[in-house]
């Protein structure tokens, strides 16, 4: 197994961050924004997006201000109010920056043509790699924290194998998703487990594939461990997780950074005493 990668300086998924110029949030400062600035400015954008495309979007109908103008003043169709790209009516933007970052608000109404908006916004963190990071994000929350398990479960001897598993940690790892309605995009993210490293608290480690095997009579398992002196240990067990990304359901993107979970307990572990008699003579 790989050496494990610092969490902290991982940063979660620090190698997708987009480079942003400076001045792309205006409520971030100067300088360079944190990648973690990026997602909750992504995930803010994203509800808004998302808002129209819900079980309540804001009603709108053909009178409406937004909506495309017609003859009369009476109400004929409804619609719902919704933010869409503007490089479908418009592929020049308002202002400054790249055409499919602007959006305009507009009340669609899919009976009539024509979307005349009165807002243009610009949408610059729903870029598919910084949907990429909130979903990598998503998916490495959802990582839970492993419960070890041994036999003996209290109290280990001296010299004799105790077994040693973990639990909580689902085979098939775990997925997150982020997606947008106008236009299209999702993006799934996966974190799959690997091996667990135990240290064994008494200057010995070791390396075991899968979570360990649960123990029971007559079953064998490679992840073992032999104390060779008596006292009390702090045993702990780390889960290296990696994963990979895909947009639209195309290929996986491997996720090159990784993240590791531990977890620890204490063991004692106890020797056994031999006790010398004397025969009769």
């Amino acid at each position: 197994m790989n050496r494990y990668l610092n969490a902290g300086a991982i940063a979660a998924v620090a190698l997708l961050v987009t480079a942003l110029p400076a001045d792309a949030c205006d409520i971030c400062g100067s300088g360079e924004v944190s990648d973690a600035g990026v997602r909750a400015w992504a995930r803010s954008q994203i509800a808004d997006l998302n808002a129209g495309y819900g079980s309540s979007p804001p009603d709108c109908n053909d009178e409406h201000r937004l909506a495309p103008p017609d003859d009369n003043d009476i109400v004929e169709f409804q619609g719902h109010i919704r933010w869409v790209p503007n490089f479908e009516n418009d592929p020049t933007p308002p202002h400054d920056g790249p055409s499919n970052e602007w959006y305009e608000r507009v009340c669609v109404i899919p009976e009539r043509p024509g979307r005349p908006g009165d807002t243009f916004r610009r949408f610059e963190y729903v870029t598919p790699e910084i949907l990429a990071q909130v979903a990598v994000d998503n998916a490495l929350a959802e990582i839970p924290t492993q419960t070890i398990r041994s036999n003996p479960t209290t109290a280990a001897m001296v010299a004799i194998p105790t077994w040693f598993w973990v639990d909580g940690v689902p085979p098939e790892g775990v997925s997150a998703s982020v997606s947008l309605p106008n236009p299209p995009v999702r993006v799934t993210a996966t974190a799959s487990p690997g091996g667990v490293h135990y240290d064994f608290g008494d200057g010995t480690s070791l390396d075991c594939q899968g979570s360990g095997t649960p123990y029971a009579p007559g079953a064998t398992s490679d992840c073992t461990h032999d104390f060779q002196t008596a006292g009390n240990y702090q045993i702990t067990a780390t889960i290296l997780w990696t994963g990979t990304y895909s947009i639209n359901d195309g290929p996986p993107i491997p996720i090159e950074a990784a993240i590791e979970r531990s977890a620890s307990y204490d063991l004692a572990v106890n020797e056994a005493q031999a006790i010398n008699t004397e025969s009769g003579g």
